[in-house]
């Protein structure tokens, strides 16, 4: 049987609620207490401390002792543009997909989508952050890219909802390539205790109206989409100007929003 652990000599702040209906509990002197990926018990330290005797002692020195918080939306291979030099200054967002984001995921290898991860994971951990929803991309690696990130989730005990990026920027070929890729790692991990699949997609300014019908077709039943929308005035405008629909309308009309769908920025 695994060993028992007591988290104590902080604040304890539990019970928050995503709609802020009810109040978060505030527990001064409070402790946690687990075993294995179980939490026991929540309360007063000095309680604890007697009904759990044989706990290990964690010492918060004083700090908060928070729930795992949740990022919803993240892009692992970000980590590797910590202090890259874009050249002469970005000066609008397609500069800054063009020069910054689009150069950088096209450039990763397994190894360097393994690297970002760990550094992204590791942060993570670091922060409190136990569940995260990440955003893949690396048009020079597709398949299988998303096996190398779940290893590194896998291996540090986080949670992760993880997605390759569907687009239409790299060609139709890439784009039903992306579908694959999410379609095998939705099935592959459908039972997986921490780590699930979902499907990703770009933006609407990138996605053809086949590519969208194609993702409906086939993301499986209660799979969930992950998509950048209105992250800037261009989505909408290309939008508008190439389909007559803004981005969420766009979405909306493929059926594609519904209580499974994640919209980010």
């Amino acid at each position: 049987m695994s060993e028992v652990f007591l988290l104590g000599n902080g604040v304890v702040v539990a019970g928050f609620s995503a709609s802020c209906a009810v109040q978060p509990q505030v527990v001064s002197g409070g402790a946690v207490v687990w075993r294995g990926e179980r939490i026991l018990a929540v309360g007063l330290e000095t309680e604890l401390r007697r009904a759990y005797p044989g706990a290990r002692f964690l010492d918060a020195r004083g700090g908060l002792i928070l729930p795992g918080l949740i990022n919803l939306h993240h892009h692992f291979y970000s980590a590797l543009a910590r202090g890259l030099e874009p050249g002469a200054p970005l000066t609008n967002f397609t500069e800054i997909l063009d020069r910054l984001w689009w150069r950088l995921d096209r450039a990763l290898d397994p190894e360097t989508v393994r690297i970002s991860a760990q550094l992204s994971v590791a942060d993570c951990v670091r922060w409190g952050c136990t569940t995260v929803f990440d955003h893949h991309s690396s048009p020079g690696c597709l398949a299988g890219s998303l096996d190398v990130i779940a290893d590194v989730v896998d291996a540090s005990g986080i949670s992760a909802v993880l997605c390759y990026e569907v687009t239409d920027r790299n060609g139709h070929e890439q784009a039903r390539a992306g579908i694959e890729e999410n379609l095998r790692f939705i099935l592959q991990h459908a039972t997986h205790s921490r780590i699930r699949g979902v499907a990703g997609l770009h933006a609407s300014f990138t996605l053809r109206d086949k590519t969208l019908a194609e993702v409906v077709e086939r993301r499986p039943a209660q799979a969930g989409c992950h998509i950048h929308a209105a992250e800037d005035l261009l989505d909408g405008e290309a939008s508008r100007r190439a389909f007559g629909l803004g981005p969420v309308d766009r979405l909306e009309r493929f059926g594609l929003l519904d209580e499974h769908c994640l919209l980010a920025h």
